[in-house]
């Protein structure tokens, strides 16, 4: 840009002397008017050169600047957003898992509740067992107890009918023997009644008022008097009676079932009276001496059986 004191060439000026200088030929000089007229081109010029440089300035600043967000936002923003979006998603996951585990959780609470609750209940019934074990073994001992309680009576009643029976016994009139718990007195026929008859005699009733002791002894106790024959039919007179080995065998226990109440002074209901005619036999009926054996009244003291009904 020329500046306003620069030479510039001599043109005539209309109406001006045109004086010669001392330093070289004579040049001409603007006037001072067209000076400034020239002054302001050059700085208009100026002026906009300067915009346009500005404006390109701007342009380039501007595309930088979009360059660097661009950059940044491929570089910073979208990392971050896909690392933010990947954190929700893993969140999201989490979450759900979370929701699961508090909903299995309380699935366990329920589960245990229950179990809590059936323990409690199976603490109880332990209880309840030991309590029940407990009036076991006690009733176990009482019985125990009671047993041998009626095992000692038992033993005490044998000893007794061995000792008042012992001639009896001796001369094998008599047997008593041990059948289960029950103590069982067999007594022959000849010794109670006459051949083929069912009334007592003298000798049979002092026998059975010893065997009345010994019942009396015992009021808790039920004693069956059975009657038993051999297989020989009933003949004679005595037929007319009784047909059969039925009615004789039943006719005798019921005789000394009768002759204990009235005169051996036995509570009625502590007797029982049974015929089996020759259907239990103790000995076989083919020999005289087994028809012997088998022709007896029993008396069979039961320690299973109970007076009931007793006033």
């Amino acid at each position: 840009m020329a500046r306003a004191d620069s030479v510039v060439p001599s043109f005539p000026i209309p109406g001006a002397a045109h004086k010669p200088t001392s330093h070289g030929p004579a040049q001409a000089t603007l006037p001072p008017s067209e000076l400034e007229l020239d002054d302001v081109d050059v700085i208009e010029v100026g002026h906009r050169g300067g915009m346009r440089l500005t404006t390109i300035a701007l342009l380039l600043f501007s595309g930088a600047l979009m360059a660097a967000l661009v950059v940044m936002y491929f570089a910073v923003h979208r990392p971050v957003r896909d690392a933010l979006r990947a954190t929700n998603d893993d969140l999201a996951q989490r979450t759900t898992e979370r929701d699961q585990l508090a909903a299995q959780l309380t699935d366990r609470d329920a589960e245990l509740a229950e179990a809590r609750e059936s323990l409690d209940g199976l603490a109880a019934a332990n209880t309840q067992l030991g309590a029940t074990a407990t009036a076991l073994q006690e009733q176990q001992l009482g019985l125990a107890a009671v047993v041998a309680a009626k095992a000692e009576a038992l033993a005490a009643a044998k000893a007794k009918l061995e000792r008042s029976l012992g001639d009896e016994i001796k001369r094998g009139d008599v047997s008593i023997r041990k059948q289960g718990d029950d103590i069982v007195v067999g007594v022959a026929d000849r010794v109670l009644f006459e051949r083929g008859d069912a009334t007592l005699n003298e000798r049979g009733n002092k026998v059975l008022l010893r065997v009345a002791e010994t019942i009396r002894a015992n009021p808790d106790k039920l004693f069956q008097i059975s009657g038993h024959t051999d297989n020989d039919p009933v003949a004679g007179k005595l037929a007319e009676r009784y047909p059969t080995n039925w009615e004789l065998s039943t006719a005798r226990a019921t005789n000394v079932v009768r002759f204990l109440i009235e005169h051996g002074e036995v509570a009625a209901e502590q007797l029982v009276a049974a015929g089996y005619a020759d259907q239990r036999p103790r000995a076989s009926n083919k020999t005289a001496s087994g028809r012997r054996k088998n022709r007896r009244i029993e008396i069979t003291l039961q320690a299973t059986g109970a007076v009931s009904g007793k006033k």
